[in-house]
């Protein structure tokens, strides 16, 4: 995957002002659109995409850190792309590191989801060089930082 090196953030946008301000940024030229469970926007995402040619947009949301373990990894992708309405995420990453978990088993779990086709990628979002040893060898495709 070729990943834009600027994203939109969709952090606190909500309603239609989400909708209007994800339509405007894919006009300006923005071709990846982040959002992330815990922004309660994922709906909004999911009706502004739709709009748009699905294979010129990548989207990638976040998993929290109280949804890290594996088996909360499998009950909230599939909810993820139920409420963001699409048959595929570009991107899964973890949001932040939890410490309580062991973070190469969540990434492993994402990863059953991009077998089954339903995740192109996964990756990290916040990680310092100690969490990235963690996942040491594991496919991940990026580490998303402000």
């Amino acid at each position: 995957m070729k990943l834009p090196l600027v994203g939109l953030g969709t952090y606190k946008l909500q309603g239609d002002t989400c909708k209007r301000v994800i339509r405007q940024a894919y006009d300006l030229g923005y071709r990846h659109i982040d959002t992330a469970d815990v922004y309660q926007n994922h709906r909004e995402v999911g009706q502004a995409i739709k709009e748009l040619p699905r294979n010129e947009v990548i989207l990638a949301t976040k998993l929290f850190e109280n949804d890290l373990l594996p088996e909360r990894v499998e009950k909230a992708v599939p909810r993820f792309l139920e409420e963001l309405q699409v048959d595929y995420i570009d991107l899964l990453l973890i949001h932040w590191p939890n410490p309580q978990v062991n973070l190469a088993e969540t990434l492993e779990a994402m990863l059953a989801f991009k077998e089954k086709g339903q995740v192109k990628e996964v990756g990290v979002s916040n990680f310092v060089r100690s969490h990235l040893e963690q996942v040491k060898g594991l496919p991940i495709l990026t580490n998303q930082i402000e």
